[in-house]
């Protein structure tokens, strides 16, 4: 399903200018009130999980067949060496 519905959406997504951040835990969520009393969340708080090698994006998609789909697992070749090596060693899943 991944790769019929959720690669399109991504890709049009990123060409509407949507910034994914990959490998990121949500650590905590802060509420609040607005001025009619109402909740919202005022503050998202996030720990990075992995660097990347370079500062550019991390690209989720590999080709199959010519069509964009999304891997079993991350890419190790985009993240930092000594931290891709670790998270295969341990079996560690990012999810």
């Amino acid at each position: 399903m991944g790769d019929v519905i959720f690669a399109p959406l991504y890709e049009l997504l990123k060409k509407r200018g949507v910034k994914f951040e990959y490998f990121h835990q949500l650590q905590n969520l802060e509420p609040s009130l607005n001025e009619q009393g109402e909740r919202f969340v005022e503050v998202i708080k996030l720990q990075q999980q992995v660097t990347l090698k370079s500062d550019a994006e991390y690209q989720p998609l590999v080709d199959v067949k010519k069509l964009p789909c999304w891997p079993s697992e991350p890419l190790y070749a985009q993240i930092n060496s000594e931290q891709a090596a670790l998270l295969k060693q341990h079996n560690i899943n990012l999810t």
